[in-house]
C-alpha cells in the first residue's frame, strides 16, 4: 500500500504517477538531465528550479520533481527514452484556449 500512497512528479514530462517503483530517483548533477537543455530565447518564461547545476545549464524540469537536496524524480518511461538518447518529446494540451 506504500508503494502507491504517494503523488510522485517526473522531472522530464511532468507526469504524475503513484507507485514508487515506476519512477528511478536522479541526482541534479547525472548527466542524463543534459539532454533537456533549452535556448533560452525559446522559452518565454522562467523556468529555474532553484537547482543552481540545472538552472546554470538551462535544464528544463518540473519543480515539482525535486524529492530532497537535489535530487528528482523521473519516471522509468522517460528515464529510458533520455537514456537510450531517443527523441524526446512531449505533447502537452493546453486547457487555456
Amino acid at each position: 500500500m506504500q508503494n502507491v500512497s504517494h503523488n510522485i512528479v517526473c522531472a522530464c514530462c511532468g507526469v504524475v504517477g503513484h507507485n514508487v517503483n515506476e519512477f528511478t530517483m536522479v541526482p541534479a548533477n547525472d548527466s542524463i538531465l543534459a539532454s533537456l537543455a533549452v535556448e533560452l530565447d525559446q522559452v518565454p518564461f522562467s523556468f529555474s528550479c532553484g537547482i543552481a547545476e540545472l538552472d546554470e545549464c538551462h535544464i528544463m524540469v518540473d519543480p515539482l520533481a525535486i524529492t530532497e537536496q537535489s535530487t528528482l524524480s523521473v519516471s522509468d518511461m522517460a528515464f529510458e527514452r533520455v537514456e537510450s538518447s531517443s527523441i524526446f518529446i512531449f505533447v502537452f494540451e493546453s486547457s487555456f484556449n
